[in-house]
């Protein structure tokens, strides 16, 4: 479940890490003191009126199991929790056993060595089922720089919900592109459909919330093909921000959707909660299509909800244009682009780019490294606990209409989560069950997996997409201030795009001139893609120079004395002898031209790309 709280970086958030540092440094010595044995000391979320992840459940069962006690300390704003999460890890804090929290900050954590690999316990401890996890999130979701550093408690990804009715009442079928998208919500928008008037889109748009999630989630249909490697908003090989065509084409179908939309969408959120228009507008049976978190399923199905039956899942659209990171345009899809394993073709439309995005990925819990051994293993243990089979299906299938503060927003992260009878038995109706769990199979197990990114400056990056992005749309949609004519009008979305991917460029820079980041940005970027190479060293030759230089004098003080030799033997039967075979003399260098060559030149090729800045690190 994806917290519908985010808010934009303001002084509170820059002050809380002194805060809570200040009320930690008190508990330093407490918790160094502390062997762990009876109490385990959590930093994570607040989430008022809400149990999240079965927090509070989990701990009250687990102490009555073990006699070990959790404490929680919760910290109400959602990048103050991240930003003191890093300051821990960077200077090397005890203060806390363990953390409950989103995956993004892992990047920011790794490079302090903040957070204990768990790769080896994963493959060890059986009560774990590492393989029942989905694809997506144990090869994705919980890793960074091939290494486990968490374990999920949530799975998280956007889907595509729509009215399965409506759109069999008006011919309509289930969009495929963001073009069909906003195509279907033109076509009901406005329309009567069993006495109610409809949206043809419902997103939450609020400024300070998700708008970042839905600029990537669109973006990323465009820009990725090939899987997470190859980034979706930054070029892995430089941090190069893939603007231009793509994120302008991106703003456009937003604002086409926006423009077919809910009344209320610029003044409420999307996500979960009383306040997602998402969520509302859905089950009040006035939305036909909408995307978001599992949040919009479980609602659907609670006992006041208009659509129990009629809503439907299905993966998010995809497009029939890729972008060229050469050219940097828009390209219609061909197979060799878009025919990969996450490529669909169609015959009336062609190929199709569809990109699965782990939007937030989950919330998940980490282990402190910077506490003793006995902390460690107590802490681990409880939290093995919380993402065991049994209890993480307890926490994630719910019976609908449960009360909100025993709500745990847990959405399904386990295959054994998937079955649609064990959905049903709790109340679900069952069509709308299957349709769920098999969108959820087909999305994390989708080759083309997109991730949020996992470096220093990831949130300051998604502050500055919603603040452009809600400034355009605000112009664009409520105040209708921009040119009527769609050229001029595409001009003013590529204006907003390069203003982004300039204020991108700035970010990473001061990411980089900060004296505590240990590793550049790039670095970062490419670890959590798992496609880092550290930097060539040439000075990796030196031990064998010294030889280089002993054979080098070997072969030259030989040359002079077969020289010399030859000079004074040159009357001799045997060198004269030796003359008669010029032709064959002429031959021979040629032939060893020809087999040293093909070496010498992979070997420069080899240092070319060596030698070239980030280069080999990409390939």
């Amino acid at each position: 479940m994806m917290v519908s709280t985010l808010t934009k970086l303001v002084w509170t958030t820059l002050l809380l890490p002194w805060s809570l540092a200040d009320h930690g440094r008190g508990m330093v010595e407490e918790a160094e003191a502390d062997d762990g044995s009876n109490q385990i000391r959590i930093l994570t979320f607040d989430y008022p009126g809400f149990d999240l992840v079965g927090m509070e459940k989990n701990a009250k069962n687990y102490f009555e199991k073990t006699g070990v006690s959790v404490v929680y300390e919760k910290v109400a704003d959602f990048f103050g929790l991240q930003e003191e999460i890093r300051s821990q890890a960077e200077n090397r804090l005890p203060l806390y056993d363990g953390y409950i929290c989103a995956p993004s900050v892992v990047g920011s954590v790794a490079q302090y060595e903040g957070w204990v690999d768990l790769t080896e316990t994963v493959r060890t401890r059986d009560e774990i089922e590492w393989q029942d996890m989905l694809l997506g999130i144990r090869e994705t979701v919980a890793v960074w720089d091939n290494k486990v550093y968490m374990l999920p408690l949530d799975g998280d990804a956007h889907f595509l919900f729509y009215r399965e009715d409506i759109l069999q009442a008006f011919g309509l079928t289930v969009p495929r592109t963001w073009d069909e998208y906003w195509q279907v919500a033109k076509a009901v928008h406005g329309q009567e459909f069993e006495g109610k008037t409809l949206s043809g889109s419902c997103i939450g748009r609020q400024e300070g919330f998700q708008n970042s999630y839905w600029l990537t989630l669109v973006l990323s249909s465009y820009t990725q093909t090939r899987g997470p490697s190859q980034g979706h908003l930054f070029d892995p090989t430089d941090m190069t921000p893939l603007a231009g065509e793509a994120l302008a084409e991106t703003i456009k179908m937003i604002e086409l959707q926006a423009t077919y939309g809910h009344p209320l969408e610029f003044e409420m959120h999307g996500g979960g909660g009383e306040h997602s228009v998402n969520l509302q507008a859905m089950n009040n049976g006035t939305c036909v299509l909408t995307y978001n978190w599992g949040d919009s399923f479980k609602a659907g199905q609670s006992p006041d909800s208009a659509v129990k039956d009629k809503m439907k899942v299905a993966q998010t659209p995809g497009s029939t244009r890729v972008y060229n990171r050469m050219t940097k345009k828009l390209e219609p899809c061909t197979e060799d682009l878009c025919g990969g394993p996450s490529g669909e073709f169609h015959e009336d439309i062609g190929w199709v780019n569809r990109a699965a995005y782990l939007a937030f990925g989950g919330w998940s819990a980490a282990v402190n490294n910077n506490i003793n051994d006995v902390r460690k293993k107590q802490t681990l243990d409880f939290l093995v606990y919380m993402n065991s089979p049994k209890v993480s299906l307890e926490d994630t299938i719910l019976a609908p209409g449960t009360p909100a503060n025993q709500t745990t927003g847990v959405d399904p992260y386990r295959s054994s989560h998937l079955d649609p009878a064990l959905w049903a038995a709790q109340g679900y109706e069952k069509a709308s069950a299957q349709s769920y769990a098999s969108t959820i199979k087909e999305t994390f197990r989708n080759p083309n997996l997109v991730l949020d990114h996992r470096f220093s400056g990831a949130d300051r990056i998604a502050v500055s997409i919603d603040s452009h992005l809600s400034n355009y749309l605000s112009r664009a949609v409520i105040e209708k201030s921009l040119p009527v004519d769609e050229e001029a009008r595409q001009l003013e979305r590529l204006k907003v795009a390069d203003a982004m991917a300039e204020e991108f460029r700035e970010i990473i820079a001061d990411e980089d001139s900060k004296p505590e980041s240990l590793i550049p940005v790039l670095s970062q970027y490419q670890l959590a893609l798992g496609i880092y190479k550290p930097p060539y060293d040439h000075k990796d030759i030196g031990g064998i120079r010294v030889v280089g230089w002993m054979l080098a004098a070997t072969v030259i003080a030989c040359s002079v004395a077969f020289a010399l030799w030859v000079a004074v033997k040159r009357e001799t039967r045997v060198i004269k002898v030796s003359a008669e075979m010029h032709a064959l003399n002429n031959v021979l260098p040629f032939l060893g031209r020809l087999i040293i060559a093909p070496p010498i030149f992979l070997l420069c090729c080899h240092g070319f790309l060596h030698r070239v800045p980030n280069l080999a690190s990409y390939y």
